[in-house]
């Protein structure tokens, strides 16, 4: 179930005999990863699906890169879904002085070691990976990683306790959320505790912390 199936179903999927959703119920990943850790769910307010690209990067760069970049955070892997997101980042942090590394679908296997072995080392403080990239190559632990920030959850719940585990329990990682994520971090917080972070009424800008 994403946003996305759910706008169609809502849409377009007519029957004379009318139409079923089944609608599951989760208890979340966050007990799977093994150790306690702080997981930041971060909520900006997108009022349509259409907007909420442009409300996310804005609200990632001008808040959690820049509060990342300041304090020279070495260690920072940043997860993100599409290849249009990564793109964006990617083209936004080519206009600064920071060097990063970046991973996608597309990144040769020569420059996939290159990115991962810098970003060991230090060299890239930063590392964009993509879901796409991890889901087809399924390559093992990245190692460095300090910090996990989801430009927006994977459409996969298992890859989000899989990559929070590259860290210790000294790690942190944080999730910017909108309402229309519902889906996505239900499956990782669970249907009892969905409503608080992505329920109408929360309010940008609300953060909500799980251990």
């Amino acid at each position: 179930m994403t946003a996305e199936v759910m706008g169609l179903f809502s849409s377009d999927m007519n029957n004379i005999n009318g139409r079923v959703r089944i609608k599951p119920t989760y208890d979340g990943t966050l007990t799977d990863i093994g150790f306690r850790i702080k997981h930041s769910f971060l909520r900006i307010e997108a009022k349509t699906p259409l907007n909420d690209p442009d409300v996310r990067f804005q609200y990632f760069t001008t808040h959690i890169l820049r509060q990342i970049m300041s304090a020279e955070q070495p260690g920072t892997l940043i997860f993100l879904p599409t290849y249009h997101s990564y793109l964006r980042l990617r083209n936004h942090l080519d206009t600064l002085s920071s060097p990063f590394g970046h991973i996608s679908e597309y990144t040769p296997p020569y420059d996939l070691s290159r990115a991962r072995s810098f970003f060991q080392t230090e060299k890239f403080p930063l590392l964009l990976l993509t879901e796409r990239a991890y889901f087809f190559r399924r390559f093992g632990r990245i190692r460095g990683v300090k910090r996990v920030v989801f430009y927006e959850l994977p459409e996969y719940a298992e890859f989000y306790v899989e990559i929070v585990r590259w860290m210790d329990e000294m790690g942190e990682v944080k999730v910017v959320c909108s309402r229309w994520d519902w889906w996505r971090v239900e499956r990782i917080v669970g249907t009892e505790r969905v409503g608080r972070i992505c329920a109408a009424e929360s309010e940008a800008g609300d953060v909500f912390e799980f251990y």
